[in-house]
């Protein structure tokens, strides 16, 4: 139900954002769903106010980053040994003899 009291038809919603997804994966875009999620919880919730909705946006990063800085502390071990490419000897000119 929506905040003025209208029933929401969640399929169109639904099938609105795939279709704006395909279309823009063509386009280079960003897929969209994050804030449908984080709305849907919010109302699951009960929560009424737009506070709701930036509180959840900032737990939302917070929690991205702490997953981002936990997976790359645990795979430096492994990506320490690792080769480093250099590129930069591929693109020197090299003397032909004639």
């Amino acid at each position: 139900m929506a905040a003025n009291g209208d029933m929401l038809d969640v399929t169109q919603e639904m099938i609105t954002l795939g279709f704006c997804n395909i279309v823009g994966s063509f386009l280079l875009s960003m897929p969209i769903s994050g804030s449908f999620t984080r709305s849907a919880v919010n109302n699951a919730s009960g929560v009424r106010t737009p506070f709701g909705g930036l509180y959840t946006g900032i737990v939302s990063h917070v929690r991205v980053a702490l997953l981002l800085v936990l997976t790359l502390r645990s795979l430096t071990l492994y990506i320490y040994g690792a080769p480093i490419l250099d590129v930069s000897r591929s693109h020197t000119t090299t003397q032909h003899s004639r």
